[in-house]
């Protein structure tokens, strides 16, 4: 869910269809009342109220609207795929996910004790990172790119090695070091020197699989994340 109040980090275990939009803004213009095509009076091919079906979730749960709004996050454009959550309809570990209550209503007046407003919660660090799982040594001159980003300023220390070894140590990847602005995504290039290009080119040609292991280190204050990923090394 993108949003500025999409909850951070959740994870929706829900059955959701389509129709959950449709409640999701009925819920919030009419009030609760349904578009029923029973008792509506305008052509309505639906044959019922699908979003009144038993079982399907509600997508309020996927919203805080008390929190402070989340910064804007630049999504990669090819993100890695990643690891499927529960299927739908299934309860997580420890049971539902709590239902959302709804935000208080704001007072008509300031109390007259009040002078300050409670402080804004501290953002949650957000990282996005886009690594493709084949990557042309040849097309890419001896580099394996990936993509990360931020929604708050942050530090990215991103390194890998191949399966490849030179005196049982394994080859690596030339380390990169560098800061990212908030909401920004920047294209990383970790490069082969020339003798581990050359020994790459080599071990494809004997018919070898070569692979990366690539390996992303974000921080931003006290907050730290870490991503691995391997990449296949192809020469086309």
């Amino acid at each position: 869910m993108i949003s500025p109040y999409a909850r951070a980090g959740y994870i929706d275990h829900q059955q959701l269809s389509h129709d959950a939009y449709l409640k999701f803004i009925e819920d919030d213009f009419l009030h609760g009342q349904t578009l029923n095509p029973a008792t509506d009076g305008r052509p309505d091919s639906r044959p019922d109220v699908r979003e009144e079906v038993p079982g399907l979730g509600n997508l309020e749960s996927d919203f805080d609207f008390c929190q402070a709004p989340l910064p804007p996050l630049i999504l990669p454009t090819h993100p890695a795929p990643g690891l499927a959550s529960s299927p739908p309809g299934s309860v997580p570990p420890g049971g539902p996910e709590p239902a959302l209550s709804h935000c208080p209503a704001p007072p008509s007046s300031p109390p007259a004790s009040s002078s300050t407003l409670p402080p804004a919660p501290a953002p949650v660090l957000q990282v996005t990172a886009s690594v493709a799982s084949r990557q042309d040594m040849r097309l890419h001159h001896g580099r394996v790119y990936l993509l990360v980003g931020c929604n708050e300023a942050c530090s990215v220390y991103a390194h890998g090695h191949l399966n490849l070894t030179r005196g049982r140590r394994h080859l690596g990847l030339r380390s990169v070091l560098t800061t990212l602005l908030p909401g920004h995504t920047m294209r990383i290039a970790l490069s082969l020197s020339h003798s581990n290009l050359s020994a790459v080119h080599r071990a494809l040609d004997r018919g070898h699989t070569v692979k990366a292991a690539v390996v992303v280190e974000v921080a931003s204050g006290g907050e730290h994340q870490t991503y691995q990923v391997t990449v296949t090394l192809t020469w086309r």
